[in-house]
Protein backbone atom coordinates (compact mmCIF):
# COMPACT_ATOMS: atom_id res chain seq x y z
CA UNK A 1 0.00 0.00 0.00
CA UNK A 2 1.39 3.48 -0.81
CA UNK A 3 0.18 6.51 1.66
CA UNK A 4 1.08 9.75 0.35
CA UNK A 5 0.24 12.61 2.55
CA UNK A 6 -0.90 15.74 1.35
CA UNK A 7 -4.22 17.95 2.27
CA UNK A 8 -5.78 14.40 2.14
CA UNK A 9 -4.69 10.56 3.19
CA UNK A 10 -4.27 9.26 -0.19
CA UNK A 11 -4.42 5.24 -0.54
CA UNK A 12 -3.39 4.19 -3.99
CA UNK A 13 -2.90 0.77 -4.86
CA UNK A 14 -4.92 -2.60 -6.74
CA UNK A 15 -7.11 -4.19 -4.10
CA UNK A 16 -6.58 -1.93 -1.92
CA UNK A 17 -10.38 -0.63 -1.17
CA UNK A 18 -11.50 -2.66 2.03
CA UNK A 19 -8.48 -2.60 4.12
CA UNK A 20 -7.73 1.18 3.66
CA UNK A 21 -11.38 2.08 4.50
CA UNK A 22 -11.22 -0.64 7.43
CA UNK A 23 -8.06 0.78 8.58
CA UNK A 24 -9.54 4.56 8.66
CA UNK A 25 -12.47 3.76 10.58
CA UNK A 26 -10.54 1.33 13.57
CA UNK A 27 -8.13 4.11 13.71
CA UNK A 28 -9.92 7.02 14.34
CA UNK A 29 -12.24 4.98 16.18
CA UNK A 30 -15.25 5.56 13.86
CA UNK A 31 -19.23 4.36 14.76
CA UNK A 32 -21.38 6.11 12.69
CA UNK A 33 -21.17 6.47 8.96
CA UNK A 34 -23.34 8.26 6.57
CA UNK A 35 -22.92 6.33 3.15
CA UNK A 36 -23.31 7.97 -0.34
CA UNK A 37 -24.50 6.03 -2.88
CA UNK A 38 -24.79 6.72 -6.45
CA UNK A 39 -28.66 4.68 -7.95
CA UNK A 40 -26.20 3.36 -10.48
CA UNK A 41 -24.04 1.42 -8.08
CA UNK A 42 -26.69 -0.15 -5.91
CA UNK A 43 -26.51 -3.53 -7.57
CA UNK A 44 -23.47 -3.51 -8.37
CA UNK A 45 -19.82 -5.28 -6.44
CA UNK A 46 -18.93 -1.44 -6.09
CA UNK A 47 -21.15 -1.11 -2.83
CA UNK A 48 -20.65 -4.85 -1.67
CA UNK A 49 -16.60 -3.74 -1.29
CA UNK A 50 -17.65 -0.66 0.41
CA UNK A 51 -20.35 -2.19 2.94
CA UNK A 52 -17.30 -4.80 3.38
CA UNK A 53 -14.92 -2.29 4.06
CA UNK A 54 -16.83 -0.96 7.21
CA UNK A 55 -17.43 -4.24 8.56
CA UNK A 56 -16.46 -2.40 12.38
CA UNK A 57 -18.76 0.27 12.13
CA UNK A 58 -21.29 0.11 14.02
CA UNK A 59 -24.01 1.66 12.20
CA UNK A 60 -24.06 2.98 8.63
CA UNK A 61 -27.27 4.72 6.84
CA UNK A 62 -27.54 4.18 3.04
CA UNK A 63 -28.30 7.14 1.27
CA UNK A 64 -28.88 6.46 -2.51
CA UNK A 65 -28.46 9.30 -5.06
CA UNK A 66 -30.56 9.74 -7.90
CA UNK A 67 -30.55 12.17 -10.83
CA UNK A 68 -33.37 13.96 -9.37
CA UNK A 69 -32.07 14.94 -5.81
CA UNK A 70 -30.14 17.65 -5.50
CA UNK A 71 -27.76 18.41 -2.74
CA UNK A 72 -29.68 20.52 -1.09
CA UNK A 73 -32.14 17.81 -0.80
CA UNK A 74 -29.06 15.28 0.49
CA UNK A 75 -28.26 17.69 2.95
CA UNK A 76 -31.23 18.55 4.43
CA UNK A 77 -31.44 14.61 4.85
CA UNK A 78 -27.95 14.30 6.23
CA UNK A 79 -29.52 16.90 8.91
CA UNK A 80 -31.74 14.93 9.75
CA UNK A 81 -29.81 11.90 10.48
CA UNK A 82 -27.37 14.05 12.42
CA UNK A 83 -30.35 15.10 15.08
CA UNK A 84 -31.04 11.51 15.32
CA UNK A 85 -27.21 10.38 16.63
CA UNK A 86 -24.13 12.06 15.60
CA UNK A 87 -22.35 11.44 11.89
CA UNK A 88 -18.81 10.44 12.48
CA UNK A 89 -17.93 10.56 9.00
CA UNK A 90 -19.39 10.84 5.54
CA UNK A 91 -17.87 8.26 2.54
CA UNK A 92 -19.40 9.15 -0.88
CA UNK A 93 -17.69 7.10 -3.52
CA UNK A 94 -18.57 6.19 -7.61
CA UNK A 95 -19.59 9.49 -9.00
CA UNK A 96 -18.43 13.38 -9.18
CA UNK A 97 -22.11 14.23 -8.42
CA UNK A 98 -21.98 11.71 -5.51
CA UNK A 99 -18.88 13.05 -4.21
CA UNK A 100 -20.16 16.65 -4.72
CA UNK A 101 -23.19 15.73 -2.40
CA UNK A 102 -20.96 14.10 -0.04
CA UNK A 103 -19.26 17.59 0.51
CA UNK A 104 -22.75 19.58 0.86
CA UNK A 105 -23.28 17.51 3.74
CA UNK A 106 -20.38 17.96 5.75
CA UNK A 107 -20.83 21.65 5.16
CA UNK A 108 -24.77 21.08 6.28
CA UNK A 109 -23.69 18.95 9.61
CA UNK A 110 -20.74 21.26 10.27
CA UNK A 111 -23.48 24.35 10.03
CA UNK A 112 -25.60 22.59 12.41
CA UNK A 113 -23.40 21.75 15.23
CA UNK A 114 -21.79 24.96 15.12
CA UNK A 115 -25.23 26.84 15.64
CA UNK A 116 -26.04 24.61 18.79
CA UNK A 117 -22.52 26.48 20.57
CA UNK A 118 -23.51 28.54 23.52
CA UNK A 119 -22.60 32.21 21.52
CA UNK A 120 -19.01 32.18 23.81
CA UNK A 121 -18.05 29.40 22.30
CA UNK A 122 -18.74 30.40 18.78
CA UNK A 123 -15.45 31.02 16.96
CA UNK A 124 -15.00 30.79 13.72
CA UNK A 125 -12.20 28.36 13.59
CA UNK A 126 -13.81 26.24 15.86
CA UNK A 127 -16.40 25.61 13.15
CA UNK A 128 -13.67 23.29 10.78
CA UNK A 129 -12.91 21.49 14.31
CA UNK A 130 -16.58 20.46 14.09
CA UNK A 131 -16.32 18.77 11.15
CA UNK A 132 -17.17 14.58 10.62
CA UNK A 133 -14.49 12.97 8.78
CA UNK A 134 -14.97 12.81 5.08
CA UNK A 135 -13.85 9.87 2.73
CA UNK A 136 -14.36 9.70 -1.02
CA UNK A 137 -13.84 6.64 -3.24
CA UNK A 138 -13.35 7.98 -7.04
CA UNK A 139 -14.60 5.89 -9.57
CA UNK A 140 -13.69 6.26 -13.82
CA UNK A 141 -15.12 9.86 -13.39
CA UNK A 142 -13.12 10.78 -10.92
CA UNK A 143 -12.89 13.68 -8.37
CA UNK A 144 -14.85 16.96 -9.06
CA UNK A 145 -13.15 20.08 -9.17
CA UNK A 146 -11.62 21.63 -5.63
CA UNK A 147 -12.40 24.66 -5.83
CA UNK A 148 -15.76 24.97 -7.99
CA UNK A 149 -18.57 25.27 -4.87
CA UNK A 150 -20.95 28.05 -4.06
CA UNK A 151 -19.88 28.57 -0.35
CA UNK A 152 -15.91 27.99 0.19
CA UNK A 153 -16.67 25.58 3.34
CA UNK A 154 -17.99 23.57 1.47
CA UNK A 155 -15.06 23.39 -1.40
CA UNK A 156 -12.20 20.69 -1.62
CA UNK A 157 -9.33 23.72 -1.33
CA UNK A 158 -10.30 24.52 1.88
CA UNK A 159 -11.85 21.84 3.40
CA UNK A 160 -10.34 18.93 1.65
CA UNK A 161 -11.19 15.10 2.50
CA UNK A 162 -9.23 13.46 5.20
CA UNK A 163 -8.96 10.21 2.81
CA UNK A 164 -9.23 9.76 -0.98
CA UNK A 165 -8.87 6.01 -1.95
CA UNK A 166 -8.30 4.81 -5.26
CA UNK A 167 -8.61 1.44 -6.10
CA UNK A 168 -7.71 0.72 -10.15
CA UNK A 169 -9.88 -2.66 -9.44
CA UNK A 170 -13.03 -0.91 -9.16
CA UNK A 171 -12.73 0.63 -12.38
CA UNK A 172 -12.49 -2.73 -14.21
CA UNK A 173 -16.00 -3.35 -15.83
CA UNK A 174 -15.58 0.38 -17.69
CA UNK A 175 -16.18 0.87 -20.84
CA UNK A 176 -13.84 2.16 -23.47
CA UNK A 177 -16.35 4.92 -24.25
CA UNK A 178 -16.16 5.40 -20.22
CA UNK A 179 -11.71 5.42 -20.68
CA UNK A 180 -12.01 7.66 -23.28
CA UNK A 181 -14.89 10.83 -21.92
CA UNK A 182 -12.34 10.67 -18.38
CA UNK A 183 -9.10 10.66 -20.91
CA UNK A 184 -10.33 13.93 -22.74
CA UNK A 185 -11.38 15.91 -19.19
CA UNK A 186 -8.03 14.41 -17.50
CA UNK A 187 -6.55 16.15 -20.49
CA UNK A 188 -8.34 18.99 -20.80
CA UNK A 189 -8.00 19.74 -16.76
CA UNK A 190 -3.86 19.00 -17.27
CA UNK A 191 -3.77 21.46 -20.03
CA UNK A 192 -5.78 24.08 -18.56
CA UNK A 193 -3.21 24.08 -15.24
CA UNK A 194 -0.22 24.73 -17.87
CA UNK A 195 -2.17 27.21 -19.29
CA UNK A 196 -2.64 29.22 -16.38
CA UNK A 197 -0.43 32.14 -15.18
CA UNK A 198 -0.43 31.22 -11.33
CA UNK A 199 2.56 30.21 -9.92
CA UNK A 200 2.20 26.74 -8.27
CA UNK A 201 4.96 24.60 -8.97
CA UNK A 202 3.35 21.49 -7.50
CA UNK A 203 0.27 21.84 -9.13
CA UNK A 204 2.12 21.92 -12.96
CA UNK A 205 4.02 18.57 -11.37
CA UNK A 206 0.52 16.98 -11.16
CA UNK A 207 -0.37 18.36 -14.49
CA UNK A 208 2.67 17.42 -15.84
CA UNK A 209 2.65 13.93 -14.89
CA UNK A 210 -0.67 13.12 -15.75
CA UNK A 211 -0.43 14.16 -19.31
CA UNK A 212 2.72 11.82 -19.13
CA UNK A 213 0.78 8.71 -18.30
CA UNK A 214 -2.06 9.53 -20.77
CA UNK A 215 0.57 10.00 -23.58
CA UNK A 216 2.13 6.78 -22.41
CA UNK A 217 -1.23 4.93 -22.24
CA UNK A 218 -2.29 6.24 -26.25
CA UNK A 219 1.10 6.20 -27.88
CA UNK A 220 0.92 3.81 -30.86
CA UNK A 221 4.40 2.68 -31.00
CA UNK A 222 4.42 1.74 -27.41
CA UNK A 223 4.59 -1.69 -26.07
CA UNK A 224 0.82 -2.50 -25.58
CA UNK A 225 -0.12 -2.02 -21.77
CA UNK A 226 -1.32 -4.55 -19.50
CA UNK A 227 -5.08 -4.08 -18.77
CA UNK A 228 -4.58 -3.32 -14.92
CA UNK A 229 -1.37 -0.92 -16.17
CA UNK A 230 -3.75 0.47 -18.45
CA UNK A 231 -6.34 1.17 -15.58
CA UNK A 232 -3.92 1.98 -13.10
CA UNK A 233 -2.19 4.73 -15.50
CA UNK A 234 -5.75 6.20 -16.05
CA UNK A 235 -6.46 6.46 -12.56
CA UNK A 236 -3.62 8.41 -11.36
CA UNK A 237 -3.71 10.82 -14.46
CA UNK A 238 -7.03 11.53 -13.01
CA UNK A 239 -6.31 11.89 -9.47
CA UNK A 240 -3.43 13.90 -10.72
CA UNK A 241 -5.52 16.08 -13.23
CA UNK A 242 -7.99 16.78 -10.54
CA UNK A 243 -5.23 17.96 -7.50
CA UNK A 244 -3.81 19.70 -10.10
CA UNK A 245 -6.84 22.15 -10.10
CA UNK A 246 -6.08 23.78 -6.57
CA UNK A 247 -4.00 26.05 -8.82
CA UNK A 248 -7.66 27.54 -9.66
CA UNK A 249 -10.42 26.47 -11.88
CA UNK A 250 -9.61 27.27 -15.66
CA UNK A 251 -12.02 28.71 -17.88
CA UNK A 252 -13.52 25.59 -19.45
CA UNK A 253 -14.41 24.46 -15.58
CA UNK A 254 -15.61 27.75 -14.78
CA UNK A 255 -18.26 27.76 -18.15
CA UNK A 256 -19.47 24.13 -17.23
CA UNK A 257 -20.28 25.45 -13.96
CA UNK A 258 -21.86 28.34 -15.12
CA UNK A 259 -24.26 26.87 -17.79
CA UNK A 260 -24.89 24.28 -15.81
CA UNK A 261 -26.25 26.23 -12.86
CA UNK A 262 -28.07 28.51 -15.59
CA UNK A 263 -29.95 24.91 -17.63
CA UNK A 264 -30.03 23.24 -14.09
CA UNK A 265 -28.13 20.31 -14.49
CA UNK A 266 -24.77 19.18 -14.75
CA UNK A 267 -23.19 19.41 -18.36
CA UNK A 268 -20.85 16.60 -20.57
CA UNK A 269 -17.09 18.05 -19.37
CA UNK A 270 -15.18 15.65 -21.35
CA UNK A 271 -16.89 17.51 -24.60
CA UNK A 272 -16.71 20.98 -24.00
CA UNK A 273 -13.16 20.35 -23.08
CA UNK A 274 -12.63 18.47 -26.79
CA UNK A 275 -14.89 21.46 -28.62
CA UNK A 276 -13.76 24.97 -26.19
CA UNK A 277 -10.08 24.07 -25.06
CA UNK A 278 -7.58 24.13 -27.58
CA UNK A 279 -9.24 28.04 -28.69
CA UNK A 280 -9.05 28.51 -24.59
CA UNK A 281 -5.39 27.92 -24.76
CA UNK A 282 -4.86 29.70 -27.94
CA UNK A 283 -6.29 32.60 -26.53
CA UNK A 284 -4.21 32.71 -23.36
CA UNK A 285 -1.19 31.86 -25.51
CA UNK A 286 0.04 29.72 -22.85
CA UNK A 287 4.13 29.88 -22.60
CA UNK A 288 5.05 26.54 -21.83
CA UNK A 289 3.68 24.68 -25.73
CA UNK A 290 7.42 23.21 -25.82
CA UNK A 291 7.19 21.72 -22.50
CA UNK A 292 3.38 20.12 -23.25
CA UNK A 293 4.47 19.36 -26.61
CA UNK A 294 8.13 17.16 -24.96
CA UNK A 295 5.64 15.67 -22.70
CA UNK A 296 3.32 14.62 -25.26
CA UNK A 297 5.64 13.57 -27.67
CA UNK A 298 5.09 15.49 -30.35
CA UNK A 299 8.19 17.73 -31.53
CA UNK A 300 7.41 21.90 -32.32
CA UNK A 301 7.64 23.27 -35.49
CA UNK A 302 11.10 23.05 -37.47
CA UNK A 303 12.38 26.52 -37.08
CA UNK A 304 10.40 28.07 -34.28
CA UNK A 305 10.16 27.13 -30.40
CA UNK A 306 7.00 28.35 -29.57
CA UNK A 307 4.79 26.62 -31.57
CA UNK A 308 3.43 23.00 -31.21
CA UNK A 309 1.57 21.67 -34.26
CA UNK A 310 0.15 18.45 -32.58
CA UNK A 311 -2.91 16.95 -33.58
CA UNK A 312 -4.86 18.51 -30.63
CA UNK A 313 -5.20 21.24 -29.09
CA UNK A 314 -2.74 23.68 -31.60
CA UNK A 315 -0.62 26.02 -30.46
CA UNK A 316 0.24 28.83 -33.19
CA UNK A 317 3.68 30.86 -32.82
CA UNK A 318 1.70 34.22 -33.32
CA UNK A 319 5.06 35.78 -34.34
CA UNK A 320 7.05 35.39 -30.94
CA UNK A 321 9.50 33.64 -32.59
CA UNK A 322 12.01 36.01 -33.51
CA UNK A 323 14.02 33.48 -35.82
Amino acid sequence: MTLITLHSRIHFARDVLEEALRAEVDENRLAHALLLCPVAFCEGEFLSRVESGLSSCAEVTLRVITPAQSKYDTGAYAREVERARTVDVIIAFGTMECIAHGRKCRHEIVTARYRQLAGRRRDPARKTALQPAFFVIPGIEGLPDPCLESTTQSSFKTAPPGVIICDPSVIDAASEVEIARTVAQTMGRCLNVLGAQAFNPLADGLAIDGLARLARMMDDGAPVMAPHDRLRDVMAATLNGALALQKGTGLVEALRFSFGKAVGRELDGALLYRVMLARMLDAAEAPDTAMIARVLGVPPAPGCPNSWPGRWPRFPCRGRCRR
